[in-house]
């Protein structure tokens, strides 16, 4: 097992070696370094000055002894890059995977290990510079002599490129291979310019995610560096021309593996996910790496800081119920893939939203919402309401390869009601069509809705009569819900599913209640609602936000639960329940306008 590494520490008592557990127990000397109002400090990789700003200011010595080391740094800050921790030099030193990750929390480093990856690829390096001799990284010769080495370095937004990707590759790479305009230039716009040419015949080429695919496909790059999670059909067209290169890696990322807002395709169930945790490797060698918050120095971030952010993200979150936060906290803190990332309702949280069943009571106010497919699984979904306008979703009907009217039987049936024959049909064919009618006997519903498209086009068996109106004919009253796609509906419904954590849960008693509850018997609804995906991002030319639209998949019983939903579901008390002889069009504004 090799040495724990010894930290110098120079201060106004003095120098002292220290490993960092001693540095730990030394009270004084850590709050004096986390002092930046009263107290200077520099890092110099293990080299670690801090004096106070009088005797900086009064003490010629130890001024000379400050700003030497920062005049000493200036000159090759690779030169001094210390790793945080086993991942981080395990990361810099793989040169023969084709993709590699560095995965960590926030702010430990990730970026700023990723540059210097960079840096070690793109410049030639010194074999005696401390980052090798010392440091545990391994010198890599240089290979920019017979081609020109072309780096992409790519976030988010320009915003941060300009502000994160640009200042980070400016702070450490040596001044000598920066043009004499880039090392004059405390920012640049990148949008504009695009690329950096170094002295050494590099180029440095910056790019953002919310630019069209088509220029990830365009540019022939030596290696990519993508700065926290990309989007796939970048990296695919990127890879087109990357993969020709014969250079390893050839991609590398450097990330937190959380939901990012307004990207869909963040976070587990990601793409990303999928290619380092679950073996779709694209046909590419990987290696995955990771950060910890422990590795990352208390001058970089005091211990006093770590344990707020594990307060404020994990224990409390956990004693409060609040497994949202909590689970992005676990990515916060851990590294860990945020579960939540790609889901169209990430708001779901199983502990809290799904509930033992019950018998539910008479005077509740009942939905039906259904979602018809003769390709796909017909579904229905019960919904009941509570007086005190809690949702709750109790029943579920997944039914394959029935006909339309056994879908309808299968729904009157499992409602506890009959039907009965209330007249005949004759269609333009001559067919002869018995129509029924629901008896309501054991639930009573407020409405039953499906897919308002049901209604639009007359089915191609039955001449002019719509999927509704047959549904209709075999005993159900069913209506067309509110017309919406699923990309205007989904932002109406989602509030419905959070958590009010100023309110106690009236099942499990533990601070947190939302407005809907499932009961765990709905196998099918807990299912898709946990898979159900964002679809890949669409960008705009030059527009960095997305096109949400949900995959068509794993959304049977979410479709009839949205139109069941948009009603929107409601209780009334029994005296002012649905009456079949009160006029539709009085029912229908009471129910869209006011919700009565």
């Amino acid at each position: 097992m090799p040495d724990e590494p010894l930290y110098n520490f120079y201060t106004d008592d003095g120098h002292e070696r220290l490993t960092y557990a001693q540095y730990l127990q030394q009270k004084l000397l850590r709050s004096r370094i986390n002092n930046r109002k009263s107290y200077a400090r520099f890092i110099m990789g293990r080299e670690i000055f801090c004096f106070a700003k009088s005797e900086i200011r009064d003490n010629k010595p130890i001024r000379d002894t400050f700003m030497g080391a920062q005049e000493e740094f200036k000159k090759c800050p690779i030169r001094w890059f210390d790793p945080s921790g086993p991942g981080a030099r395990a990361f810099l030193n793989d040169t023969t995977s084709e993709i590699k990750a560095l995965i960590g929390p926030n702010q430990t480093g990730k970026t700023a290990t990723g540059v210097i990856d960079d840096i070690l690829d793109i410049v030639p390096c010194d074999p005696k510079w401390e980052i090798f001799t010392q440091y545990g990284v391994t010198w890599r010769p240089w290979r920019g002599d017979d081609r020109p080495i072309i780096l992409a370095t790519l976030n988010y937004t320009w915003k941060h490129v300009n502000s994160i990707n640009w200042p980070r590759l400016k702070q450490w790479i040596p001044g000598e291979f920066l043009s004499d305009k880039m090392s004059e230039r405390h920012s640049i716009n990148w949008e504009r310019q695009l690329s950096a040419p170094l002295t050494c015949g590099s180029e440095v080429f910056f790019g953002a995610y919310g630019q069209d695919a088509e220029m990830y496909e365009g540019f022939v790059w030596t290696t990519v560096h993508w700065d926290e999670q990309g989007v796939e059909a970048h990296f695919d067209g990127a890879d087109q021309r990357v993969s020709t290169q014969g250079w390893t890696p050839e991609h590398k990322f450097t990330l937190t593996p959380h939901v990012v807002e307004g990207r869909p395709d963040t976070g587990a169930g990601s793409w990303l996910y999928e290619m380092f945790e679950e073996g779709q490797n694209k046909g590419k060698t990987i290696s995955k790496y990771k950060l910890s918050l422990g590795h990352v120095p208390d001058w970089i971030m005091p211990e006093t800081k770590k344990e707020e952010k594990k307060q404020a993200w994990i224990i409390q979150p956990r004693k409060q119920g609040n497994w949202k936060r909590y689970r992005e906290g676990r990515s916060r803190i851990y590294g860990e893939w945020h579960v939540a990332g790609g889901l169209v309702y990430d708001e779901w949280v199983r502990e809290v939203h799904c509930i033992d069943p019950f018998d539910i009571p008479n005077e509740w106010t009942l939905y039906r919402g259904i979602d018809f497919g003769t390709r796909h699984p017909f579904v229905c979904i019960w919904l009941a309401v509570s007086p005190d306008q809690d949702i709750y979703l109790f029943d579920e009907l997944y039914s394959v390869e029935e006909t339309m009217e056994e879908n309808a039987l299968l729904v009157i049936e499992q409602s506890g009601n009959a039907r009965r024959k209330v007249e005949s049909y004759q269609d333009a064919n001559g067919r002869q069509f018995d129509c029924f009618e629901e008896i309501q006997n054991n639930m009573r519903f407020e409405r039953t809705v499906m897919d308002p498209k049901s209604f639009a086009t007359p089915d191609r068996l039955f001449a002019r009569k719509t999927i509704g109106d047959m549904m209709k004919m075999f005993g159900l009253p069913v209506r067309a819900a509110p017309t919406h796609n699923a990309t205007q509906r989904i932002p109406l419904i989602k509030p419905y599913l959070d958590v009010d954590y100023s309110l106690k849960h009236p099942f499990t008693e533990k601070m947190g209640k939302p407005r809907v509850f499932v009961f765990n018997t709905l196998k099918h609804f807990v299912r898709e609602i946990e898979r159900r995906k964002w679809d890949q991002p669409r960008f705009g030319r030059r527009d960095d936000k997305l096109k949400e639209t949900p995959e068509k998949k794993n959304d049977d019983t979410q479709n009839a639960w949205e139109y069941a939903m948009l009603i929107p579901p409601r209780y009334f008390p029994p005296s002012d329940r649905y009456n079949e002889d009160e006029p539709e069009t009085k029912r229908a504004v009471r129910n869209a306008r006011t919700g009565y």
